[in-house]
């Protein structure tokens, strides 16, 4: 959505004279160290507004009127063009007509990539909306357009070798053995960055002591949480003064934060580096997705840089106790105790996770009581003693719900649903028109309607340069024969981003084939209804339409289901079943 920002009166923006609407794009994504992660906000905001300020003034003096509604900002990387949600936004309000001008403070702010900006001018170009560029001012000649063309391909270089320049420095410092001191500090140590290496922080480096120790004594890692949490033993995530979305100030020590320091080889001594790769998948803030790189890519650093708070020894005896009892338990939470909507039931009150429990069913004969059996129920994580809370200073009054009533009431309704195969076909239809398919496709009209021009261009120019080269002139040759070659390299470039944009299309076609499978899936469950279905096939159901449970204790069942998540699913990926 776009991000308003009310910066003028409504005199100034021309409010009632009959100025044509228009709209400013503005876009950051610096990437600042994590040393100014606290200044972050502040700079993001104050680099925004600046580019805004300058977008309104070229707005007045050339009587556009710009709404409220129509000021888009974000922070977002300028090589992407179709993952960018705000910038999505506005192109779509531009294809309807709604605005007359589209004003950006400069090429980059647009995009970085040379053919992403073309496609955007064309955009506009056919939608009778002018681009403006307040540090470039440009008209839409064929001499303007060369010039955003060339500015765009030198921000794409400028980025290429910025990022070369540090992965060139990461290189050179671990090439001395020395170790890159960016990010917050591993727990148990602080940063020596004069020295590049890691000094052991006595505080947290006892309390990782005291994790391996107690792990070998046999304490699992919940209970060692626990314990902690008791303590008031600060966490990894306490000198990260990290902000909780549910209003908690304090972190809390969990079971993962035990077993990911229990696997760290850190401790002994041992510093890696190049432990993580980056992948082509971007997250929704925009970065990209980072994965565990295979140990053979691993680099070791020489001894010293991290000094060890326990030793080989110790580190080898508490990862044999955390396998021992791996293979002791050999089971998952699931097949032990089958609680179907684990991990998507919440509190109605606090909205809070409900977490499934095994309670006694105890009876009272002859004044003694006795466990005859064990119950399901969900229990909210806020309603439970105060150390096992999400929020120690919140009580939920949320209660404890039956498991057995709760998934039957919910898995009735997604039978009901999945039995008419005519409302999951127009869900699917209505969720791939509310997508960006038709703009792909637009796009890809735009690129090959490019492309043919180029070509048109060359074939041209080939001409030309014959007719220089039976006259003799070889300088007009050598110049048309240097401009046929940056062409060749617009033609490729192009072919890439068609092909691009086609396997994109070529994946909402796939989508489509998925759901019609999903529909063929639910017409089977609604020939094969009164038959059972096991607690496998349920789960699968209940996770591809991501099934959202409200309730708590003598309260009604308030059940979300996202019927547009069959688009999310994969090819391969939809329940099978038989058909009886």
């Amino acid at each position: 959505m776009p991000v308003i920002v009310q910066t003028t009166n409504s005199r100034e923006s021309g409010i009632g004279l009959g100025w044509p609407e228009a709209a400013v794009y503005a876009r950051r994504s610096t990437e600042e160290s994590k040393k100014d992660r606290e200044n972050k906000a502040k700079q993001i905001e104050s680099t925004i507004h600046t580019q805004t300020h300058g977008c309104l003034t070229v707005a007045r003096e050339r009587h556009y009127h710009i709404a409220e509604d129509a000021i888009f900002q974000e922070h977002f990387t300028g090589m992407e063009l179709w993952d960018r949600p705000v910038l999505g936004e506005l192109r779509a309000r531009i294809r309807a007509g709604k605005y007359k001008a589209l004003i950006c403070h400069s090429t980059d702010r647009l995009a970085r990539h040379p053919i992403h900006i073309a496609i955007v001018a064309e955009e506009c170009e056919r939608a009778g909306c002018e681009l403006i560029f307040v540090t470039e001012p440009l008209d839409n000649s064929p001499e303007a357009a060369l010039i955003r063309y060339i500015k765009g391909y030198a921000a794409m270089i400028e980025r290429e070798k910025f990022r070369e320049r540090v992965k060139r420095q990461r290189a050179e410092i671990i090439s001395k053995g020395a170790l890159i001191c960016a990010g917050s500090p591993k727990y148990g140590y602080l940063w020596d960055k004069k020295n590049r290496r890691r000094v052991v922080d006595a505080q947290s480096a006892e309390v990782v002591y005291n994790i391996f120790a107690l792990t070998i004594a046999g304490m699992s890692g919940r209970v060692i949480a626990d314990k902690f949490q008791r303590e008031k033993v600060p966490t990894p995530s306490k000198r990260q003064d990290r902000q909780y979305r549910d209003g908690r100030s304090e972190p809390l020590w969990n079971n993962t934060m035990i077993s990911r320091i229990l696997n760290d080889e850190a401790y002994t001594g041992k510093t890696y580096v190049n432990m993580y790769r980056t992948t082509d998948v971007r997250r929704k803030n925009g970065e990209m997705k980072t994965v565990l790189a295979p140990r053979e890519q691993w680099v070791l650093l020489p001894d010293g840089i991290t000094p060890p708070i326990i030793t080989e020894e110790m580190f080898q005896e508490a990862r044999g106790v955390v396998e021992a009892n791996k293979k002791k338990a050999n089971y998952t939470r699931n097949s032990k105790r089958p609680f179907l909507l684990r991990g998507m039931i919440y509190c109605s009150v606090c909205n809070n996770p409900l977490y499934p429990e095994a309670e006694q069913i105890r009876v009272m004969k002859n004044r003694v009581q006795s466990v005859i059996g064990h119950t399901g129920i969900y229990r909210c994580s806020h309603g439970r003693k105060k150390v096992n809370r999400l929020n120690p200073e919140i009580k939920c009054a949320g209660g404890r719900v039956c498991a057995a009533k709760a998934e039957e009431a919910v898995w009735s309704k997604v039978l009901a649903f999945l039995s008419a195969p005519e409302v999951v076909a127009a869900e699917v239809e209505k969720a791939l028109a509310e997508s960006s398919y038709e703009p792909l496709r637009i796009d890809l009209v735009s690129a090959e309607a490019e492309l043919a021009k180029i070509n048109r261009i060359r074939a041209a120019l080939l001409g030309k340069y014959q007719e220089a080269v039976g006259e003799g002139d070889t300088d007009l040759a050598g110049q048309i024969d240097s401009n046929i070659k940056r062409m060749i390299d617009d033609i490729r470039a192009y072919k890439a981003l068609i092909d691009d944009l086609r396997s994109r299309i070529a994946a909402y076609d796939d989508i489509r084939q998925t759901a019609n499978r999903f529909a063929e899936y639910c017409g089977m469950v609604a020939d094969g209804a009164k038959r059972e279905f096991t607690f496998e096939e349920k789960r699968a159901a209940l996770q591809a339409f991501r099934i959202k449970v409200f309730t708590a204790h003598r309260q009604k069942i308030r059940i979300q289901m996202n019927t547009g998540a069959v688009l999310q699913t994969a090819r391969g990926s939809v329940p099978s079943r038989a058909a009886p």
